[in-house]
């Protein structure tokens, strides 16, 4: 199988930003980088053509990041799943960061509640945004470290027959207190 690399498969999907051959890239640079192949798998999902096929294989098998093989190997396993399935209509998470309580000082904190739910919206192109708490823990630390973990999620996001379309999701964070 031919190995394209991050900036071959930018280039394969069409894409237009491009480093330079030698050049340092930044780490805004590798963000947009990873953005901009993020959407372009999700792009040639919806083309469904044999050469697009060939971009999400090796984007799994080469990926730029945990997060974009994530994305390539869930299209890929859904590649002959109807576009109109049941499946196909709700997001998918493709990237999770726990969130972290480890330094938070929790004592005196017993009557906090275990669960945080949060609601929020996945964007046509798999970001979580628009947070809301639906349940609160009674300790804004808590919830706060429960939003930022929402908002760092990455998503297939829902679809109809040719397009992805914004829905919404919600989780819930167990806290687990002392």
């Amino acid at each position: 199988m031919l190995s394209l690399g991050l900036t071959g498969l930018l280039m394969a999907a069409g894409a237009t930003a491009q480093v330079p051959a030698g050049a340092e890239c930044g780490v805004q640079d590798r963000v947009q980088d990873q953005e901009d192949l993020w959407r372009s798998l999700l792009d040639a999902s919806l083309r469904r053509d044999p050469g697009a096929r060939r971009m999400l294989e090796d984007a799994a098998a080469r990926p730029a990041s945990e997060a974009v093989g994530s994305l390539a190997e869930i299209l890929l396993d859904e590649w002959d799943v109807a576009p109109s399935h049941a499946s196909m209509k709700t997001a998918r998470l493709v990237h999770y960061v726990p969130p972290s309580f480890a330094e938070l000082e929790l004592e005196g904190s017993r009557r906090a509640s275990p669960l945080v739910i949060v609601f929020g919206e996945v964007t046509a192109v798999g970001r979580a945004e628009k947070p809301r708490v639906h349940h609160s823990s009674g300790v804004e630390a808590v919830d706060r470290r429960c939003v930022d973990s929402f908002l760092r999620r990455r998503y297939r996001p829902a679809r109809d027959e040719n397009r992805f379309l914004r829905s919404e999701v919600s989780i819930i964070c167990h806290v687990h207190l002392r």
